[in-house]
């Protein structure tokens, strides 16, 4: 039986040095159509785009009142911005812009879903945005949403001579494409992932990124036809503006976050485990503080369990790939009071100091994976 899963994790970024945030799981039964074609032609790929409609979702976005009344969600520093601004800045009174302001006003999350949605459509050779062939179906609830708003984006596009600008900057999003394929150490990182989760495989990634994108990213996992392909939708590593000594391990953290959910999410959600965190994180309160404004984001107590595993995963990541340990060390023992009082993940310090010493004594052939009974055993007695 031919099925397809689409997952969904929200990041938002609350620091640019350590790059914490919020995420929000989502799931359902979607449809794209990864054909025996489809799978030939990628197949063990890594594919990094700049997306051009991803690209004109965001410059319509960069253009409402919402994204001016929320500082993290438009990168506005830099010479590209001030290229957008300068070519379409005049046009923030068009149909699209207003209408995707109403949106994403009534629904907060609808900036992010809209940005994934958009990977379904394509200009043709006429110029005319359509469906992709592969991802002509329901995809994500916000792909109806575009749709439904498909000729005033059409009328966008060519009333400001998008596509024109967007051919003008491929040389720039080259740069930045760049820094992935040469310098961001992708590969190793899906490395470490199959080598601490066996179970999970993928076929094929996409990394997908704006330079207009500053503080939210995302992932989904889409699977049909025995095909498995995540889409990270992530944000470029602005570090003091510069895209230079990208071998930084500071950078990594963005990019692995959205990774490592395709592999410990299939982890925590498997019987043995659900079962288990169902029960010991019932209690939010226990492991969230009801204060916090991130309280109600998440819905389960899996998915609370999965944002505690996330970032002490980083941590994990940090320890096999530092080359100064000490400031290892710092990274990991300031993870724990961010992530409580700014985030309110309440008992996360003692929850990553403790994941972390069960990685370092694990026996030989223990894995991550391999750990969750154990660090469920810990949470237990909590």
């Amino acid at each position: 039986m031919k099925t397809t899963t689409v997952k969904s994790e929200y990041f938002f970024k609350g620091s640019l040095l350590i790059l914490l945030g919020l995420i929000i799981a989502l799931g359902g039964c979607q449809s794209v159509n990864f054909d025996d074609d489809y799978i030939a032609a990628n197949k063990g790929l890594v594919s990094i785009e700049v997306p051009e409609v991803k690209e004109l979702i965001l410059v319509v976005i960069a253009l409402t009142n919402y994204s001016d009344n929320l500082s993290y969600l438009t990168y506005k520093e830099g010479a590209y911005f001030a290229d957008v601004a300068k070519q379409f800045g005049k046009y923030k009174n068009e149909v699209i812009v207003k209408k995707i302001n109403a949106a994403m006003t009534s629904d907060e999350f609808f900036y992010v879903t809209l940005q994934e949605a958009s990977y379904a459509f394509e200009f043709d050779q006429n110029n005319v945005l359509k469906r992709k062939v592969n991802f002509n179906g329901k995809f994500l609830p916000a792909t109806n949403a575009l749709y439904s708003n498909i000729d005033e984006l059409q009328a966008f596009a060519d009333k400001t001579n998008f596509r024109a600008f967007y051919r003008a900057h491929q040389k720039y999003y080259d740069t930045q494409i760049k820094y992935f394929r040469d310098t961001a150490n992708f590969p190793k990182m899906v490395d470490w992932c199959n080598t601490n989760f066996p179970d999970v495989r993928h076929d094929a990634f996409r990394i997908l990124f704006s330079p207009l994108v500053f503080g939210t990213q995302s992932t989904i996992g889409l699977e049909h036809n025995g095909f498995s392909e995540p889409h990270l939708h992530i944000n470029f590593p602005y570090l003091n503006g510069e895209i230079n000594k990208s071998n930084d391990i500071r950078r990594t953290p963005f990019l692995f976050t959205e990774l490592n959910h395709n592999y410990e999410n299939i982890e925590a959600e498997k019987s043995a485990n659900s079962k288990r965190i169902n029960t010991i994180f019932k209690d939010k309160n226990k492991w969230q503080d009801p204060k916090n404004s991130n309280y109600n984001f998440y819905n389960s107590p899996v998915t609370v369990f999965e944002e505690y595993m996330n970032w002490a995963l980083v941590s994990l990541w940090y320890l096999d790939n530092s080359i100064n340990m000490a400031e290892t060390e710092r990274y990991i023992n300031n993870l724990g009071p961010y992530m409580e009082e700014r985030r309110g993940f309440s008992r996360f310090a003692g929850f990553n100091k403790e994941f972390v010493r069960l990685y370092k004594v694990r026996n030989k052939g223990e894995t991550v994976a391999s750990l969750f009974p154990k660090i469920l055993d810990w949470c237990e007695k909590q």
